[in-house]
């Protein structure tokens, strides 16, 4: 007696959440893999669905990734204001640290990780993420250097240019993101403590 082939098993559910869920996982996909590594059929094969149906509510890869791009651009246009920590500012700076070098959502951001990584991932967009970025609020002047001149208010940070703090502490934040979704396992990770030691 052979046995059957084992049937795809496709789960039924309603427009908005099989759109959601096809964002979601095409989000995970470009974020893990890079934009151009991924096709649909394999967005269809997680999302467990056929390619067809993945066509019947985006017609193209393409419109798919735009989908994700103009919720980026959205989350984009309001600033990130850090929630303190404790009435600490090395506490809510640290937390801020570990969320982004970790890929974790970081609390009040409109934006996750992994969303921010799928749009990164297509280097043909690279010069229309610049403009978004360049006319975003600042992440440096708007997020951070308030946190720090807090920080320096309380005596908890050295005295010092609260924007150069600011601006240094972001530089590392990006430098260690990059590293560990390019490099994971490569480098040491760079610690907060350490950073706290040379810049705080």
């Amino acid at each position: 007696m052979t046995e059957k082939p084992e049937s795809k098993k496709f789960v039924r559910m309603g427009n908005e959440k099989r759109s959601k869920q096809i964002l979601e996982t095409a989000c995970r996909l470009f974020a893990n893999k890079g934009y151009d590594a991924v096709t649909t059929k394999e967005i269809a094969k997680v999302t467990k669905c056929s390619e067809a149906l993945i066509f019947r509510y985006f017609p193209t890869k393409e419109i798919i990734y735009q989908a994700l791009f103009d919720e980026w651009n959205a989350g984009m246009k309001d600033p990130v204001i850090l929630e303190m920590i404790e009435g600490s500012s090395l506490k809510t700076l640290e937390k801020f640290y570990v969320d982004i070098t970790g890929n974790k959502f970081v609390k009040n951001t409109k934006i996750s990780p992994k969303l921010e990584g799928a749009i990164y991932s297509r280097v043909s967009k690279q010069k229309e993420i610049i403009k978004i970025i360049e006319s975003s609020p600042d992440m440096v002047r708007d997020t951070i250097e308030p946190v720090i001149i807090k920080g320096q208010e309380t005596g908890e940070i050295k005295v010092g240019s609260s924007f150069e703090m600011a601006l240094t502490f972001w530089t590392l934040i990006a430098g260690e993101w990059y590293i560990t979704r390019n490099f994971s396992g490569v480098h040491p990770k760079l610690t907060f403590d350490y950073i706290k030691g040379i810049l705080f």
